[in-house]
């Protein structure tokens, strides 16, 4: 592999759903921090969340579908299937949670969010690492030792931060600070 090859379309995308996948990840990737970063229940935050929410979606049930790494199921779907059952319950959890006017909920859903987003972005260091770092490090082994290793420790350090910060964000934008203010 060429550096050049690596920054070609071709290199990541071999059919149509495959097209798909890599586009909605796209779309995804970068909509996640925005969505994060900005105030939370406008217009923007709704919209802009139910984009996400579609592709990923799309990301996930393509993925599923996909083999041509290994010709079977490997650690791209598991993150899939993990992504997944994160950004079902949360979905449901906002819906509720709104429904109900349940700060719970609404924490719930942010925590869930923010590991659907890891999901994704692991998927996508674990994809850039399985195409680069054999050639560098000279086997799948120890390609995956690697990538376990730092997903892993990724993972411990995220569940930290989303703890912190989905019990921030919900005091920000709970229930009960809403109805004070009003």
């Amino acid at each position: 592999m060429s550096w050049p090859e690596f920054f070609t379309w071709g290199f990541w995308v071999h059919t149509v759903v495959g097209g798909a996948h890599f586009s909605s990840a796209l779309v995804a990737l970068v909509l996640g921090p925005v969505i994060f970063l900005k105030r939370k229940a406008t217009r923007f935050h709704r919209v802009a969340g139910y984009v996400f929410v579609l592709a990923m979606l799309t990301v996930n049930i393509t993925a599923l579908t996909l083999y041509e790494l290994s010709g079977w199921p490997n650690l791209f779907h598991v993150f899939a299937v993990w992504s997944l059952t994160a950004l079902i319950p949360a979905f449901w959890a906002l819906q509720q949670g709104v429904r109900r006017k349940d700060d719970r909920l609404l924490e719930l859903h942010a925590r869930l969010m923010m590991w659907a987003y890891f999901g994704l972005a692991a998927a996508g260091l674990a994809q850039v690492g399985t195409r680069i770092l054999p050639a560098m490090l000279g086997s799948f082994t120890q390609t995956f030792i690697v990538i376990g290793v730092g997903l892993g420790t990724a993972g411990g350090l995220c569940t930290l931060l989303f703890r912190i910060t989905s019990r921030r964000l919900t005091e920000r934008y709970s229930f009960a600070r809403a109805a004070e203010s009003a």
